[in-house]
């Protein structure tokens, strides 16, 4: 085992928010399979390549819908019926990307679509969009499906008929920071290691680094974390085989989506060689949708 401290020193990069409106859900109704609605609803997703707006991302990891992508989704029509937490599939075929809503009400002029990202079941969604809840996952796979997103709420601006073609575009709008580590070993003995994990243990008062958060669906503007429920101050990436570089300008990257916030703590890279720890002395940082590079020379 071989084990080595460091001062890990990083570059803060900018991004950008969204914003926008309103409202709330009741006299819910299941999610229909598509052979039993009477209405299909098509909506578009806010960019045919990207998931969401994130300031650099040099893995393009964090960029790209995959099939599978499964968003959640909150209906409400003018009658006050709609849909709880509806599981929707991302269709990538399609440009733009697009999701499908299945009803057994007709939506029309006013009525709202809440949505976020990824689905999460039943079991664990609230069942009104203003008591929603998102996670940042403790374990993580350095995907875009762990970062939580949350959609700016839609208004229909006029009856609308069902059918393929979008009725509108929905914005998402990313909910957490990443801790980019870019891995490499200044010692050649080390480089081309292949890393398996990546592990941050935050210690201190503010050191809730994931967790189960609650969040209003139903506005669109304050976009910060609050009112975490069940708090992780461990984070776990696991599977990354990105390879140990020889420099920074080759080091392999691995994103760790974290609460944005403040953070000192312990970094444990494992490779398939060897074990090596850091300490966080000084805070690192990270804001809401920002990348936050931090350089990990394992020969330090």
């Amino acid at each position: 085992m071989k084990k080595y401290f460091k001062y890990l020193m990083a570059v803060v990069a900018t991004a950008a928010s969204l914003v926008s409106c309103q409202k709330e859900i009741d006299n819910p109704q299941e999610n229909l399979p598509e052979s039993d609605a009477k209405y299909v609803y098509t909506f578009a997703l806010d960019n045919a390549v990207t998931k969401a707006f994130l300031d650099s991302d040099a893995t393009g990891t964090y960029t790209t819908w995959e099939a599978g992508d499964l968003l959640g989704v909150y209906t409400k029509d003018a009658n006050g019926q709609g849909h709880v937490n509806a599981q929707c599939s991302v269709d990538v075929t399609t440009s733009p990307v697009t999701f499908k809503i299945h009803s057994d009400v007709q939506l029309s002029e006013g009525n709202m679509i809440y949505s976020y990202f990824p689905f999460m079941s039943s079991e664990t969604q609230g069942q009104e969009p203003d008591k929603a809840y998102l996670e940042v996952p403790p374990y993580q796979w350095g995907k875009m499906n762990d970062m939580p997103m949350a959609g700016v709420p839609f208004s229909l601006k006029e009856n609308v008929a069902a059918g393929d073609v979008p009725l509108g575009t929905i914005h998402m709008q990313n909910m957490a920071g990443i801790f980019q580590f870019n891995l490499f070993s200044s010692q050649a003995s080390y480089q081309g290691e292949v890393v398996e994990t990546v592990h941050f243990a935050a210690r201190g008062d503010n050191s809730y680094v994931a967790g189960l958060f609650g969040f209003d669906l139903t506005q669109g503007e304050d976009l910060s974390i609050s009112g975490v429920r069940s708090g992780q101050s461990n984070i776990t990436v696991q599977n990354q085989n990105a390879s140990v570089g020889s420099s920074k300008e080759d080091g392999g990257k691995v994103n760790m989506v974290v609460i944005p916030g403040s953070y000192i703590g312990d970094l444990t890279v494992t490779t398939n060689k060897a074990e090596y720890k850091f300490t966080f002395s000084s805070a690192k940082s990270v804001e809401r949708s920002h990348i936050k590079p931090l350089n990990v020379d394992l020969a330090k």
